[in-house]
């Protein structure tokens, strides 16, 4: 049996260095040694597929869940936040996130931002902006971050929240204005 040569390095990848998840909800990643002085490099390695955190599974087995979601409208605008309790999972801290919006009765779901932080603003489409005879919805949904941001329905593997039918129309903690 060979001893293992004790001075060679080894690296761990930060989740926020990864790459975005590919189409089927995995990691595609690959390497490349350089020495130390940094005068040679290998060539790249093969293209590894590494699983991705579920999250289905950290809400529905693990007891994670997302609450406190405040969705206000401000008439041109929305602010959108959420808390995840008892405390956001290891497996997802930091990894980016991506907002998607639907206006009233669209069939396409709207990719909005990726973000890290548990909260965005979203301004209001000129067209969606509720009146007093005209009234719009929102609907929100968060998931993991994918390379493709076309997205026709919720995947549950990936899904962070999901909030429908949301008024455009402005709201205060006094109430709405009408």
């Amino acid at each position: 049996m060979t001893n293992p040569d004790l001075g060679i390095q080894i690296n761990t990848v930060a989740k926020t260095a990864l790459p975005l998840l590919d189409s089927e909800n995995r990691y595609l990643v690959r390497y490349r040694v350089k020495t130390a002085d940094g005068n040679a490099t290998t060539s790249w390695s093969p293209v590894y597929r590494a699983t991705k955190p579920s999250i289905e599974t950290l809400f529905t087995v693990d007891g994670y869940e997302v609450t406190q979601k405040e969705i206000k409208s401000h008439g041109r605008s929305f602010d959108v936040s959420w808390k995840i309790t008892p405390s956001v999972p290891e497996q997802i801290d930091g990894l980016p996130l991506d907002v998607y919006v639907k206006w009233d009765d669209e069939d396409n779901w709207n990719f909005v931002v990726t973000t890290t932080t548990n909260s965005f603003s979203i301004p209001i489409p000129d067209s969606y902006i509720s009146t007093a005879t005209d009234l719009h919805s929102a609907d929100f949904m968060v998931h993991l971050a994918t390379v493709s941001k076309d997205r026709l329905e919720t995947d549950v593997e990936t899904l962070v929240f999901y909030s429908q039918d949301h008024s455009t129309r402005a709201q205060y903690d006094a109430g709405s204005i009408v």
